[in-house]
């Protein structure tokens, strides 16, 4: 009996030595790589480790097929290990896998800290997916895949139920820059102020006033011009050059905030991340990842082929690859606006008195997202707002 159990310990040893951690850490961060090579929008993080006889697999990721690939990949070279793999949402000790931003403006932070770099925000009534819970801090992902930590204060948790009931409420979408919501109609007490895109259920609708109830079940008045029907809107809107240009240029002077996507202060991406969204198109967070969609643009012919709405990705070239910082939206007549310090507008042409020799040697790429086929990036078409 020693023998036999002496010999499957020595066949069990070869096989899981056959690989040394370092090969099966490598194997791993190749699945990483497969299935979440974008961090900013999937987790996938996989640590190999050795105990004793036994290879044990630690890590978290927001994609089941990491998992199964981990599987089939482990069996296939029969390596035996032990799983302590969490697939996100976290739904161990919460079942609430889903939340709506109760405030104005709501901070997301790179780590679950209050004093940690802000990359992103999301406004009132914004749906997320609430991955895990540490401290006072929820680890969320907007409906634009971005992923980052926000305070528990900031949120109401929902399950997948009550978000079901949510999507079939009549919601109301604020549309002007920013307001307030009263507690009544004689504007005596404010309930909360309220910015650009956020997103309310409507109660009762007077003359002049609408009741609206917040995500945190408060109640208000916000005057009915400044409201639209969200789901009528964002089934039926078709992005417009002539509109976006108009509304571009209502934000000018707003002051630049790193990671900003509020009409309060925004950053480069947050600007006509909010601009498209007022468009029924759901941007990507960072310019970086805007720059991976739309159609790409000719702009060697004294940019005669761009059209307004067209966005401009500026940068540097490192070898054959281009490294993108900073974005802002062709208005035409050479011109484009963006976020910089402040919104403003500057000029391609060299001739002009708003030229920006700075922008123009950076520029990169130009993508068009307006009379392109963007019924992925469709608000309409998101599942967590629809």
């Amino acid at each position: 009996m020693r023998w036999i159990l002496f010999v499957f310990l020595l066949i069990f040893t070869v096989s899981s030595n056959a690989y040394t951690q370092t090969k099966l850490q490598n194997m791993l961060d190749s699945i990483a790589a497969k299935w979440a090579p974008e961090k900013r929008e999937k987790i996938c993080d996989f640590k190999a480790e050795k105990r004793n006889f036994r290879v044990y697999i630690s890590g978290e990721t927001t994609e089941i097929n990491a998992i199964k690939d981990l599987y089939n990949i482990m069996k296939l070279r029969k390596v035996r290990f032990s799983d302590g793999i969490n697939l996100l949402p976290d739904t161990s000790t919460e079942k609430r896998c889903f939340g709506l931003v109760r405030v104005s403006v709501m901070n997301i932070r790179k780590t679950f800290s209050h004093t940690s770099e802000l990359i992103s925000q999301a406004v009132m009534g914004t749906p997320v997916r609430v991955l895990k819970n540490i401290e006072e801090h929820y680890l969320v992902q907007t409906p634009d895949n971005y992923i980052g930590w926000a305070t528990h204060a900031s949120l109401v948790l929902k399950t997948t139920a009550e978000m079901s009931v949510w999507k079939k409420e009549k919601r109301l979408m604020f549309t002007a820059k920013t307001g307030v919501i009263y507690a009544d109609t004689l504007k005596s007490t404010p309930v909360s102020d309220i910015v650009m895109t956020s997103i309310v259920m409507a109660e009762n609708s007077y003359a002049q006033w609408t009741k609206v109830i917040l995500p945190d079940n408060r109640r208000g008045y916000i005057d009915s011009n400044l409201l639209t029907d969200f789901g009528e809107w964002a089934k039926n809107v078709q992005a417009d050059v002539s509109d976006i240009v108009v509304l571009a240029k209502q934000f000018l002077g707003v002051s630049y905030l790193w990671g900003g996507t509020s009409v309060h202060a925004l950053d480069c991406s947050g600007f006509v991340k909010t601009l498209y969204f007022m468009n029924g198109i759901l941007l990507p967070r960072d310019a970086s990842l805007q720059f991976k969609n739309g159609i790409n643009v000719d702009f060697a012919h004294n940019f005669s082929d761009l059209e307004p709405g067209d966005l401009l990705f500026f940068g540097t070239k490192l070898s054959a690859q281009l490294c993108v910082t900073h974005v802002g939206m062709y208005i035409g007549n050479n011109e484009f606006i963006h976020e910089s310090e402040w919104v403003r507008i500057n000029s391609l042409n060299s001739k002009s008195f708003n030229y920006s020799e700075y922008y123009h040697r950076r520029l990169l790429s130009v993508k068009r997202f307006i009379k392109a086929d963007t019924q992925m990036l469709r608000i309409f078409n998101n599942q967590l707002f629809f």
